[in-house]
C-alpha cells in the first residue's frame, strides 16, 4: 500500500512538473512575441487558455513513460485497473489547470478579455471649423492640438468582457484542463476523443466570440467544456474497443 502511495506521488508530481514547464514555455513565447508597454497580468492571461493543453501533455508524457516501462502492466496484474493507475498522473496534470482557473477567479489582476475577443466599433471622427471630433469618445481635437471633452459623450466602446466573464473564463479552463487530462491517460479511441476535443474547442471559440458581441449570455459559452468534461469522465479508464 505505501509503495502504491509512492508511486502516486511520484506520478503526479512529474505531471504537475512537465506541466509547468510547458506552461513556462508558453508564456516566454507569449512574452516574446507580445509588443511593449504590456502589464504583466496581461502577459500573463494570454497564456492561461493555454493551460488545458499544457496540463494534458504533461500527464501525457508521464502515463505514457509508465506503459513504455510495464508499470501500468504491472499493476493491472496486481488487479489496479485502469482508472486507478491514471488518477495520479490526471491529478498532477490537471492540478495546473485548477490553479490557473483559481487565479483567473480570485486575481483582477488576470485580464480575461483575452478570453472574449471583440472587435471594437471604428471611430467616429468629423472635422469641422474647430478641429477632430471623436463622436464615440466625446472629444474634440482643437487646432493647436488640445483635447477638450464634447459635453454630451458617445457611449464607450465595450470592452469586449461581458457580465460573469471571469467566473466562465476560470469554469472554462477547469473544465476543459481536467477533461483533456482525462483524455490524455485514457487507452483507445484516439479518433473519437480528438474529434470531441475540436468540436468542443470550435463551439468554446464560438461561444466566447458570441459572448463578447453580447449575442449570448456568458455562462452559455461555457457548457461546452462542462459537457466535454462529462463525456471524458464518463470514457475515463474504459478499455479500448477495436480500432481508433
Amino acid at each position: 500500500m505505501r509503495s502504491m502511495i509512492a508511486w502516486d506521488a511520484r506520478q503526479a508530481g512529474r505531471a504537475l512538473a512537465f506541466a509547468s514547464l510547458f506552461a513556462v514555455i508558453a508564456w516566454l513565447v507569449t512574452a516574446t512575441s507580445d509588443e511593449g508597454g504590456i502589464a504583466f497580468g496581461v502577459r500573463v492571461a494570454r497564456t492561461l487558455p493555454a493551460a488545458p493543453l499544457c496540463a494534458a501533455l504533461g500527464t501525457w508524457i508521464v502515463h505514457a513513460r509508465a506503459r513504455r516501462r510495464g508499470e501500468l502492466l504491472a499493476l493491472e496484474t496486481l488487479g489496479v485497473g485502469p482508472r486507478r493507475s491514471g488518477a495520479a498522473a490526471v491529478a498532477g496534470g490537471a492540478a495546473l489547470a485548477v490553479v490557473f482557473a483559481l487565479g483567473i477567479g480570485a486575481s483582477p489582476r488576470f485580464a480575461v478579455g483575452v478570453f472574449f475577443p471583440a472587435v471594437p466599433p471604428a471611430s467616429e471622427v468629423a472635422f469641422n471649423r474647430a478641429g477632430f471630433v471623436d463622436l464615440r469618445r466625446g472629444v474634440r481635437v482643437e487646432a493647436d492640438g488640445s483635447l477638450t471633452r464634447l459635453p454630451t459623450a458617445a457611449p464607450s466602446p465595450p470592452s469586449g468582457a461581458p457580465p460573469g466573464a471571469r467566473a466562465v473564463a476560470a469554469l472554462t479552463v477547469a473544465c476543459t484542463g481536467v477533461a483533456l487530462t482525462l483524455l490524455a491517460a485514457s487507452r483507445g479511441g484516439r479518433v473519437a476523443a480528438a474529434s470531441a476535443v475540436l468540436v468542443a474547442s470550435a463551439a468554446v471559440l464560438i461561444g466566447f466570440h458570441a459572448a463578447a458581441a453580447g449575442a449570448i449570455a456568458a455562462p452559455v459559452a461555457a457548457a461546452p467544456s462542462a459537457i466535454l468534461l462529462a463525456w471524458s469522465l464518463r470514457r475515463y479508464g474504459r478499455s479500448p474497443r477495436g480500432g481508433g
